[in-house]
């Protein structure tokens, strides 16, 4: 899963042009977070806990608000190889961050604003 995190990162500055940083945890931390990933603008980082998914599923949303909840003061960001355009709309309206290896990504901590839809996963 480290390597979903990777990829997702490197995919991200290479499409924004910002500096992107990450950690993996090998295992889940004291937030229930998979690790966190990093944008740097500047003097200023903005950080989200990453929740790690193989594969997303509605059902894993409602955990994901759960998670949002315990997080406070940090925004959650969810990854995964794929996530699809009625998946991702439902992200948006829960206020849930998302990131995949297609290129779609929506994050959302002001000032930083990313959102990225319509692109389909290489055959």
């Amino acid at each position: 899963m480290d390597t979903l995190l990777a990829e997702a990162a490197e995919l991200l500055a290479a499409t924004t042009n910002l500096n992107v940083t990450y950690t993996y945890d090998q295992e889940k931390n004291d937030r229930g977070t998979d690790g966190h990933l990093t944008i740097t603008n500047g003097q200023q980082k903005y950080t989200w806990g990453v929740e790690l998914k193989k594969r997303l599923l509605r059902q894993v949303l409602a955990k994901l608000t759960l998670v949002k909840t315990v997080l406070h003061d940090e925004k959650a960001l969810i990854i995964a190889p794929y996530i699809n355009e009625k998946l991702a709309e439902l992200c948006r309206e829960m206020q849930v961050d998302y990131l995949d290896l297609a290129g779609n990504a929506h994050l959302n901590n002001p000032p930083i604003y990313i959102d990225i839809r319509g692109r389909k996963p290489p055959p």
